[in-house]
């Protein structure tokens, strides 16, 4: 295939022939105006930045920190202590006693197109979040660490403490600045957590910021999922912000290509070649230390095992600012049978602390422990690792009620309190979080006053919950005010008057699922020209309206259409096509845009002028735009040009490649077609690879499908398992789900097929272990199937584990059984501790 001669990040052509420059206009026109903000920036109240002002180039300057520097915590990302940063220490091997980091292994997910480098380059250029998505000790956080130290090596970084102090930072005008936000579940929550209205004041212009974020896919599918008619939307700011996010996965281990790159390296670097020498553990997982970690669980006595469960099940319950030295003493008996107990030593607990706290290999231990005073441990924190290994069998089992009567009484943290009163209430405990909700409350937390207003009224006191009402209206934290107008039922004009009046929380609830007028109103009260982000969810929002036009002008004005904002030029592109604006295509067809020649040629085609279209299409084609080359190949088709097809398949493009052995599949010629798609499959081009799955799995070819599958092409793995499904070999299409090959759609198309073949068993444990992980999409799915079945137990088991979902649909098995008795308490008292249903109200 010849080379591009257009820039990986660009959007339009740049040989000679087609080349100039965006104007620009000076105003938009229409109905829009720009008007002064209501709102001042938030002044911060750290007192380093306080009077005097910055001095000037603060931002900006690439001598060695100052003391003003310092004392913000900010220091040069060539400079940065990847440990301090969260990069996992390595396990160390005999001949290496050195704290370094490893090798650095290069991962496929660095450099392919639409990859980390080139979402962090191109937020570097404007401004942009790059999440990594990855279970724990997979890399996501040293592939960061590398990416910016190689693109950003002068710039300013900061690791915030708190989302608190990423709020001092709006309207100091940062410049050169990354934010790293490694595991941003820390970060976020109603409870004076990070909000899109506040990322996006810190990407606005004049600021110039890079913010780089990791997280548990198990936190991002809860954020995202939307909740079910009637269920409480909580997550309803986390999902705000994450849609500011390029998000990038990376996998659990390595590919192929990667474990070549690991090996040539790995004579310089003992770990390495152990980590490669290792079948039972990732690479990446063996390099942070988790066979030890898993080795020191195995071998740990009852007590210490006590101990480390319930760190991790604070953790999945919420604790995220560490777990009370006392939490542990008073729950861990709850995880000893009673045998143990008897025969515990008077000095059990201080013995399995050391034990769980030992550093092992010198990279890490189960517990590390932390304290204000020298030489005492007051709180805890568990190896993510142990976490995400350990999380879902300690959930599948009930969760003891010492567990729950520790948290009550040991967990002060104002959010650690709240979050941990939730997953009570989740988990049907009331009686546990009705006092843990009412010390957050107390403390301030309006989420917790809401969450306990709503649980005052399911007990039926409801002059309580009018009372923590009232209280919210009172509340100086900025979703106060929010939650009150929730609970007096959701006032539109209400919550419009609290965002233009600056509250973050009304302004992000408006703009991402308000009435689209009010929200582009709002985003209009304080928006600047450059704020290239609001103008373009202006647009959005107008097109949303039906009012194409004026989404158009926005775009004409505000958007640099030359570089970095590919995808406006592509929206501003399709409108005018929507509008048939053909001369304003035409002016960028002349400029060299890919989404204008692509609009045009279509609008042409749809006018029968073929012959235009065409030449349009060979004069754009073969530079870089996927989409050109497809429309020139399905043309061509169209148009019974086969033959100039045929010659551009040669050549090696390869949307005409993909179009030609689609052809030879409808002409039944398929071994042609799996030929043809064949060479550029094997050089990774992905819709090659996608098409030829197709093939392989219609015309029966497992053998070779599995070969795709193992190498992890998901579409392989997709098409694999739907020929499984057919030929009913149900174990083998459990077995490819259990290896991750095949996700969403197909596992759905699994459990379908093991439910409608009488393999309820199956289809049942296929569903729970989904849950373990990805919660928000599986668990209202497992409860339905449970109800279904008629299981009871296991309805009571998964709210034990926190399956909201599960509580409906029991009450609904309960109806249907007539037992309206247990019915009427379940739905207002709950459940006690030790899981049985509550028959009297929590005090």
């Amino acid at each position: 295939m010849e080379d591009s001669p257009t820039n990986s990040l660009s959007n339009r052509v740049t040989t000679d022939d087609l080349r100039g420059q965006v104007v620009q206009a000076d105003t938009i026109y229409g109905d829009i105006t720009v008007s002064q903000g209501l709102t001042q920036p938030q002044k911060s109240t750290h007192p380093a930045l306080n009077e005097p002002p910055l001095p000037s180039g603060f931002w900006t300057e690439k001598e060695e920190p100052s003391a003003l520097h310092r004392s913000l915590g900010l220091v040069r990302v060539a400079d940065a202590d990847p440990f301090m940063l969260g990069v996992h220490h390595a396990v160390r091997c005999s001949e290496d006693n050195e704290r370094r980091l490893p090798a650095y292994v290069p991962r496929d997910i660095d450099s392919l197109g639409g990859g980390l480098h080139a979402a962090i380059h191109a937020a570097s250029k404007s401004h942009g979040l790059v999440l990594l998505l990855g279970g724990s000790s997979v890399g996501k956080t040293r592939s960061l660490y590398e990416a910016v130290q190689q693109l950003l090596p002068d710039w300013w970084l900061f690791r915030p403490a708190s989302a608190e102090r990423i709020h001092e930072l709006i309207g100091l005008e940062p410049r050169r600045l990354v934010l790293w936000l490694d595991e941003l579940q820390n970060h976020v929550g109603r409870d004076g957590g990070l909000t899109a209205t506040a990322v996006r004041a810190l990407l606005a212009p004049p600021h110039q910021v890079v913010v780089v974020a990791t997280l548990w896919p198990n936190y991002y599918s809860d954020y995202t999922t939307l909740p079910s008619s009637g269920e409480g939307d909580v997550y309803s700011v986390e999902r705000a912000l994450l849609k500011l996010a390029t998000v990038l996965h990376v996998g659990s281990e390595f590919s192929t290509s990667e474990r070549e790159r690991a090996r040539s390296v790995a004579d310089t670097d003992s770990r390495l070649r152990v980590a490669l020498d290792s079948d039972d553990f990732g690479v990446t997982q063996v390099l942070a230390a988790a066979p030890e970690l898993m080795l020191r669980w195995n071998s740990a006595n009852a007590y210490a095992r006590g101990v480390i469960s319930v760190a991790v099940e604070a953790t999945l319950a919420g604790v995220r600012n560490g777990v009370p030295k006392e939490l542990l003493r008073m729950a861990a008996p709850g995880y000893c049978n009673r045998s143990e107990k008897a025969m515990a030593p008077s000095d059990w607990f201080e013995k399995a602390l050391s034990y769980s706290c030992k550093e092992l290999v010198g990279a890490t231990a189960p517990l590390i422990g932390f304290g204000d005073v020298m030489g005492e441990q007051e709180s805890f924190q568990v190896a993510d690792y142990l976490v995400q290994q350990l999380g879902p069998e300690l959930r599948s089992a009930s969760t003891p009620a010492a567990f729950w009567g520790a948290c009550e009484r040991h967990l002060k943290e104002r959010s650690d309190a709240a979050r941990v009163g939730r997953f009570a209430m989740a988990c049907q405990r009331l009686s546990v979080a009705l006092p843990l909700l009412q010390q957050a409350a107390k403390s301030g937390s309006p989420s917790a006053m809401h969450e306990l207003a709503n649980l005052y009224e399911r007990l039926g006191r409801y002059d309580e919950a009018e009372e923590i009402t009232n209280r919210l209206s009172e509340s100086s934290e900025p979703d106060g005010p929010l939650y009150r107008v929730i609970r007096a039922g959701f006032d539109y004009e209400e919550i419009y008057s609290l965002a233009k009046s600056g509250n973050e929380y009304a302004i992000s609830q408006f703009i991402e699922e308000g009435d689209p007028v009010h929200a582009i109103l709002l985003l209009l009260e304080d928006i600047t020209p450059e704020d290239t982000g609001s103008w373009y969810r202006i647009a959005e929002l107008l097109h949303d309206e039906g009012k194409n036009e004026l989404a158009i002008e926005v775009l004409e004005g505000y958007v640099d259409l030359d570089f970095d904002h590919g995808w406006a030029a592509t929206f501003l592109c399709e409108l005018l096509e929507q509008e048939g604006q053909a001369e304003r295509l035409d002016q960028l067809v002349e400029l060299g845009y890919f989404a204008a020649a692509l609009s045009r040629a279509q609008l042409l085609i749809r006018d029968g002028e073929s012959t235009e279209a065409l030449e349009l299409l060979r004069e754009f084609a073969d530079q870089g735009s996927g989409e050109v080359d497809w429309l020139l190949s399905d043309f061509l088709v169209e148009n019974d040009m086969v033959d100039e097809l045929i010659i551009r398949a040669e050549r090696g493009n390869l949307e005409a490649i993909v179009k030609y052995a689609e052809l030879l599949e409808l002409l039944g010629e398929s071994e042609k077609a799996i030929r043809a798609l064949t060479p550029p499959a094997e050089d990774g081009e992905v819709r090659a690879v996608s098409q030829l799955a197709k093939l392989l799995g219609k015309h029966g070819h497992l053998k070779e499908l599995r070969r795709w599958a193992d190498a992890g092409s998901w579409a392989a793995g997709s098409y694999l398992s739907k020929a499984l499904i057919e030929r009913e070999e149900f174990d083998e299409a459990l077995l490819l789900e259990s290896t991750g090959a095949i996700h969403g759609f197909e596992t759905g198309e699994l459990v379908a097929a093991l439910k409608s073949h009488g393999e309820t068993e199956k289809a049942v444990q296929l569903l729970i272990d989904k849950s373990k992980t990805e919660d928000g999409y599986w668990q209202p799915r497992l409860a339905e199937l449970l109800r279904e079945l008629g299981r009871e137990g296991d309805l009571f088991s998964q709210i034990d584990q926190g399956n909201v979902y599960a509580f409906r649909e029991l009450l609904q098995l309960l109806e249907e059984q007539g037992r309206d008795s247990d019915v009427e308490h379940l739905r207002i008292f709950g459940m006690t501790t030790d899981g049985k249903i509550s028959p009297k109200p929590p005090i």
